[in-house]
């Protein structure tokens, strides 16, 4: 009469082969996580900036203090899922007036992404 059943060998196999595919398959969701919070960041940033631009037209001046856009709070703005915290800084070498750089923190499982920044001049910086 034979034994129907895997053996302890076969069930080793199997655990291998998925202990492989588990090894590669964690890291590229764990990226492709990362990259999907990223964009609750950009959101906020491009958010922010038509704000700024529309402030500007009406005032001829950007500003720093968020709360003059319409926003509870002057800086440390959370973004809608609250993966990053955006903050409108001056230029280093020009006045307010004429330039800004908007910020975007990253918090939380993004921490170990980097800043975003957008300038007034279109410039993007970090990981767009």
């Amino acid at each position: 009469m034979k034994n129907k059943g895997f053996s302890l060998i076969e069930l080793m196999v199997v655990v291998a082969i998925v202990g492989v595919i588990l090894a590669f398959a964690i890291p590229a969701y764990q990226q492709q996580a990362t990259e999907a919070r990223r964009s609750d960041g950009h959101t906020r940033l491009m958010e922010v900036q038509s704000r700024m631009e529309r402030f500007a037209f009406d005032n001829n001046t950007y500003t720093t203090d968020l709360t003059d856009l319409g926003y509870a709070q002057a800086s440390n703005l959370p973004s809608a899922e609250g993966f990053y915290q955006v903050t409108a800084l001056t230029c280093a070498a020009d006045p307010i007036t004429i330039c800004y750089r908007l910020r975007a923190v990253p918090q939380g499982g993004q921490v170990g992404d980097g800043n975003l920044e957008l300038h007034s001049d279109g410039t993007r910086v970090g990981n767009w």
